[in-house]
C-alpha cells in the first residue's frame, strides 16, 4: 500500500505516466493495475513517515522511453 496525501494526484501519475488503470478509485482508497501488478493507495495520515517501494521492470531502457517526455513535466 503507498500513503498519499493527494491520490487523485498518485493516481493520476500512475495512470497517466505509467499506463495503470483503476480498478476502484475512491475518495480515501485506490486499488490500480497494470498486466499482473496492482498497486493499493490509501489516503496518508499525519503520523505517515517516509517510505519506499520498488517497482521491477523487465527492460528499464523501453519504460524510459516511454514515459520520458511525460516525467521531464512533472519537474
Amino acid at each position: 500500500m503507498i500513503p498519499s496525501y493527494d491520490i487523485k494526484e498518485t493516481i493520476s501519475f500512475f495512470k497517466n505516466l505509467l499506463d495503470f488503470k483503476a480498478f476502484m478509485d475512491e475518495p480515501t482508497y485506490a486499488i490500480l493495475y497494470k498486466d499482473d501488478l496492482t498497486i493499493h493507495i490509501l489516503r496518508a495520515g499525519a503520523d505517515i513517515g517516509e517510505m519506499e517501494f520498488y517497482l521491477e521492470v523487465d527492460d528499464i531502457e523501453q519504460v524510459w522511453d516511454s514515459i520520458k517526455n511525460e516525467a521531464d513535466k512533472l519537474t
